[in-house]
């Protein structure tokens, strides 16, 4: 997702339970996230009602993928 790194990610994970939630977030409760601004917030937003993209994130989970939620210390990620 464009502008989308660890950081933002980690936020996306603490805030949401799982990517479901995060996959049907509004563009409003996207921005009200902490470390997400309203550019960032629109391309997640916009991300996420791709079909496409929703099409290869269901191939992975019908795959196999784990897409749940874990919830870790963004401090972990390394600079």
């Amino acid at each position: 997702i464009k502008q989308v790194g660890q950081v933002t990610a980690q936020s996306l994970v603490n805030y949401f339970a799982s990517l479901e939630e995060i996959r049907h977030a509004s563009l409003e409760t996207l921005q009200h996230i902490p470390d997400i601004g309203p550019i960032v917030a629109e391309n997640i937003y916009h991300f996420f009602r791709q079909p496409k993209n929703n099409q290869i994130i269901d191939t992975l989970i019908d795959l196999g993928i784990n897409c749940d939620a874990i919830k870790t210390d963004s401090t972990n990620f390394s600079s």
